[in-house]
Order: C-alpha cells, then structure tokens, then sequence
C-alpha cells in the first residue's frame, strides 16, 4: 500500500518536492505496511543538513495505519528540486 497520509509537524513548511519524495521513498516501505509519513521538525523549517548527514533531507517517521511506528528515515531531496 502506498503512503496515503502524510503530516508535517508544526513549524514545517508543506512543500510539493517534500511530498513527491516521501511517497517514492515510501514505495520502499509498503512491505512493511508503511501508511501515513510524519515529516518531523527541522530548525529551518524545511529541507536541511546537519553534522551527520551534509546531504539536504527531511526526518520522516514511517507509520502503519493503526499508528505503530515503522521507521524513521532520511528522505533526500531530489536532484533538480531545489527551492520547490
């Protein structure tokens, strides 16, 4: 099942690159019975780097329908996607 939900937390800013790739990381996850992604916070309120990972991504939570946790990844912003 695909990603059918998807919610950011409260100081996040919804973005279209930001959708587009939290569905096509969570084709990844299907098998797992991943439903709904939670974008996390970020300190700037949207893609972001830190000292761990200088690649711009996004925190997101994987959950099942029920709201049981399946994993948390770092979804990469796609190449030409800059600024969207």
């Amino acid at each position: 099942m695909p990603i059918e939900k998807i919610t950011y937390a409260k100081g996040h800013q919804k973005s279209n690159s930001a959708d587009s790739a939290v569905k096509d990381h969570g084709r990844n996850l299907e098998n797992r019975g991943a439903y709904e992604a939670y974008i996390r916070s970020a300190p700037t309120g949207t893609w972001h780097t830190n000292e761990r990972d200088s690649k711009e991504h996004l925190t997101v939570d994987f959950k099942k329908e029920d709201g049981e946790h399946v994993t948390t990844h770092h979804v990469y912003r796609p190449e030409g996607s800059e600024g969207k």
